[in-house]
């Protein structure tokens, strides 16, 4: 399994409030390890939410079940537990907090869930064998069953507090101009699709000569650039001092084609090839003719609305999402007076929760 650095695991706490009610395995808190230090946890109540008391405990089972999910094989290493715990201890307990706050509002607005929709979402998450599964994850039914309860009031109460409305800030004006400004700075350049026959002679007569027989042949006997290679060199009016190579087929945008076969490709037509062009080689001082096939052309410019809707409105949506879920946690917060600069007094920025000996 590939580990992110410990200093980036904040980032997986917040991706499901699933983690909150559980508690790790007691085989997972011990065992034989080189370190025989232990993480002393100096317990205080951290927070009351409408009468539930959250304390350093609380806080720390949590930090253990995403320990022990992400990290199982550093379960008993405590240097590394406890470089975990400091990095996301704070961010874990405003996610408990704001937690609690939107269950609190859930059942302040009648907000329920049925038996039976607890019933499937343990399925899904545990399997058809759920207390063999939650025995080996250390955990109770009853605890599983409040835990999962808990995660489908969150769902919902996110739904009609933050979801809804999110949506109904993105409409038909907000995504027009998103794509205006998004076709501003993402113009799609021009791409083309083709292939060059160079030709190479020391005389510039003798060269063009030979470019002007195999255009004819590609042309006029409509022979295919592959078909043309396997047998040109019998091709007897070719003066057999004359090279000739053929590309592989190119697909280039007008970022990386050199100006000079821009002049060209732009003046073609898809599925046509060009009159023989003289060009000077840029390693030899010398003339060299080129045939230029074009299979296809993508013109450059804005990228059409229909490609882009669907990933826009999807930004919008993203955005208007976390800023309502801003508004609705803050409004949440400020009502229960544990706003940041509350807590900030509440808790003093030296607080060690936890330390090794």
């Amino acid at each position: 399994m590939n580990r992110c650095p410990l200093f980036m695991i904040a980032a997986l706490i917040g991706v499901g409030m699933l983690c909150t009610s559980l508690t790790a395995a007691p085989s997972m808190l011990g065992g034989a390890g080189i370190d025989k230090r232990a993480i002393i946890v100096n317990n205080r109540i951290l927070a009351k939410v409408h009468g539930k008391v959250i304390s350093v405990v609380d806080v720390q089972k949590k930090l253990d079940v995403v320990f022990y999910r992400h990290f199982p094989d550093l379960a008993n290493n405590p240097t590394a537990r406890l470089q975990f715990y400091m990095v996301n201890w704070r961010p874990v307990l405003n996610d408990l907090i704001d937690k609690e706050l939107i269950l609190a509002d859930a059942r302040e607005t009648k907000v329920e869930v049925t038996k039976g929709d607890v019933r499937q979402e343990m399925e899904q998450l545990f399997g058809p064998n759920i207390v063999a599964n939650l025995d080996r994850i250390g955990i109770s039914y009853e605890e599983a069953r409040e835990m999962v309860e808990g995660d489908l009031l969150l769902r919902r109460m996110m739904g009609v507090r933050v979801n809804i409305k999110a949506q109904q800030r993105i409409g038909p004006r907000e995504l027009r101009r998103a794509y205006e400004e998004y076709a501003e700075s993402n113009k799609r350049p021009t791409e083309w699709v083709f292939q060059v026959i160079t030709i190479r002679n020391s005389n510039a007569e003798k060269g063009a000569a030979a470019a002007n027989i195999l255009r004819n042949i590609l042309v006029g006997k409509q022979e295919t650039i592959e078909e043309l290679a396997k047998h040109y060199q019998d091709i007897s009016a070719i003066d057999s001092n004359t090279k000739v190579s053929f590309s592989e087929e190119y697909r280039q945008n007008e970022n990386d084609v050199s100006e000079a076969y821009q002049e060209t490709l732009k003046t073609m037509k898809p599925d046509s090839f060009s009159q023989p062009i003289a060009q000077q080689s840029r390693g030899k001082n010398e003339t060299v003719h080129r045939i230029f096939y074009l299979k296809t052309t993508t013109p450059g410019g804005m990228i059409p609305f229909a490609e882009v809707e669907t990933e826009l409105q999807n930004k919008l949506i993203g955005e208007a999402i976390n800023a309502e879920t801003e508004i609705y946690l803050n409004r949440l917060r400020k009502q229960s007076g544990l706003t940041k600069e509350n807590m900030a007094q509440t808790i003093p920025a030296d607080f060690q929760p936890f330390v090794l000996k």
